[in-house]
């Protein structure tokens, strides 16, 4: 990067052009390397653990986790997870970061429907997670998620991960810890009724989860 700023033939541009070059150069390097450089960040049990618990958690309900239901529709949840979704089809890290951004920019705009509609409803940046996790991250069921955070914080440049795109990451990130941690003193339900619907739920996905090895000689 400094470099770059000290050559002859960028050392008079503005920060913005800089910006715009370096972020330039990142997508045509990386979309040539991907495959080798997310291979070499891939956490297979990872993403394993974290699509699994979120098919197991899918029993949870909105009052679980403190989540308003008048806030958003299943269509504009749709419209976020089908953001989030198409990570997997990027392959600069630049472009997986605009994903989750144009994913989060749906959620906020609910937030700011739902103030609008209620002028008494203080919405806030603090519930933006819950609706994330709940009516986002946890039903999309994106595979590899655990290894496109890793790969983005690799090989994006740190400088663009400031303001929006930064925060953005940050509640992916936040998210994904949340769900493989998730347990009976993090939501509003008995103990009891949690660990035996967990424990329902684990035999439903381990029953739908096929046998590799059947018909096998």
């Amino acid at each position: 990067e400094e470099v770059m700023r000290e050559h002859d033939a960028w050392k008079h541009e503005t920060e913005e052009r800089l910006a715009s070059a370096r972020n330039w150069v990142e997508k045509m390097v990386m979309t040539q390397l991907h495959d080798v450089a997310f291979r070499a960040c891939e956490e297979p049990a990872q993403d394993q653990l974290l699509l699994r618990r979120m098919r197991v958690l899918g029993f949870l309900e909105p009052e679980a986790l403190d989540i308003p239901t008048h806030i958003g529709n299943d269509m504009i949840w749709t419209l976020a997870r089908d953001e989030l979704r198409r990570i997997n089809s990027c392959r600069a890290p630049g472009d997986k970061v605009a994903c989750i951004v144009r994913c989060a920019a749906v959620v906020f705009r609910s937030l700011s429907l739902a103030r609008a509609r209620n002028p008494s409803f203080k919405a806030g940046a603090d519930d933006f997670l819950p609706l994330f996790i709940y009516h986002v991250v946890l039903p999309c069921h994106v595979p590899k998620l655990f290894t496109n955070c890793e790969y983005i914080s690799r090989f994006r440049n740190p400088a663009a991960l400031m303001s929006k795109a930064g925060y953005c990451m940050v509640s992916l990130r936040s998210a994904v810890e949340f769900l493989v941690n998730l347990d009976a003193t993090m939501v509003h339900m008995p103990e009891e009724e949690f660990n035996a619907k967990m424990a329902e739920a684990e035999r439903q996905v381990e029953d739908e989860t096929p046998d590799v090895g059947a018909g096998t000689a």
